[in-house]
């Protein structure tokens, strides 16, 4: 998935071009971008140090070409421009993670990857920062899971047994009790359809294989902190 950023000198700049899109959830490309029709885009806003990030598909009418949001990506975009909402984690290709990466007490992750091996990589990376872990093997295990037991968020491998990871979190999307569970995906580098067909199913945020520990603890950390109300990581 393509990034494009976007850079505010003051939250009142980005809330500003918020309130005038706010019918449309429509902004303009920044310059010297021209994406096809259709294409999925990862949007990070950056304000001094903070940042956020949200993915949204590009759009041309008449004369206008730009990037719309989902409602729930809109939302975390004014909450982000208030000063409500966490600053997430930039793309991979931007420096500076500030903060340090630590789970609060009892901050539960459901992995969902039909590969062992790779069950215990993430699950030992996760737990090293003090997140509880629990693993299954496929999307259907999750779900069996999910209806006895609760975590704050879900690790999900894109290509699984069975049930796909894609067709997961659609499901979750539509389940009134799981519909708001943060979910991030595990996604091959070589695999650019499956990536927008996670963004497009309601995936929150992503991480390709392979991965370092420590981008994994921060995507997880900053998914958390614009996803969950109340959320410090220590």
């Amino acid at each position: 998935m393509q990034a494009i950023g976007y850079e505010f000198e003051s939250f009142e700049s980005l809330a500003e071009l918020l309130n005038e899109a706010s019918d449309e959830h429509m902004l303009a490309l920044p310059a010297g971008h021209t994406p096809r029709e259709g294409q999925w885009l990862l949007a990070t806003f950056a304000v001094g140090d903070d940042s956020t990030a949200a993915a949204g598909r590009v759009v041309h009418r008449d004369d206008r070409s730009g990037i719309v949001f989902e409602e729930r990506d809109w939302g975390t975009l004014r909450r982000f421009a208030r000063g409500g909402a966490p600053s997430s984690v930039g793309p991979p290709s931007q420096p500076g993670l500030r903060w340090q990466v630590a789970a609060p007490t009892n901050c539960s992750v459901l992995i969902v990857d039909g590969d062992p091996a790779v069950q215990t990589v993430v699950s030992a990376t996760l737990r090293a920062s003090g997140f509880c872990t629990c693993s299954v093997g496929s999307a259907e295990e999750a779900l069996d899971f999910l209806r006895s037991s609760a975590v704050d968020l879900l690790v999900v491998e894109s290509l699984l047994p069975g049930m796909t990871g894609v067709e997961l979190c659609r499901r979750l999307r539509k389940d009134r009790r799981l519909s708001h569970m943060p979910v991030l995906f595990l996604i091959a580098h070589s695999l650019q359809e499956d990536l927008e067909e996670a963004v497009t199913a309601g995936a929150n945020d992503f991480v390709r294989k392979p991965f370092r520990a420590r981008e994994l603890r921060a995507r997880v950390i900053g998914l958390l902190r614009r996803t969950q109300p109340g959320f410090h990581a220590s």
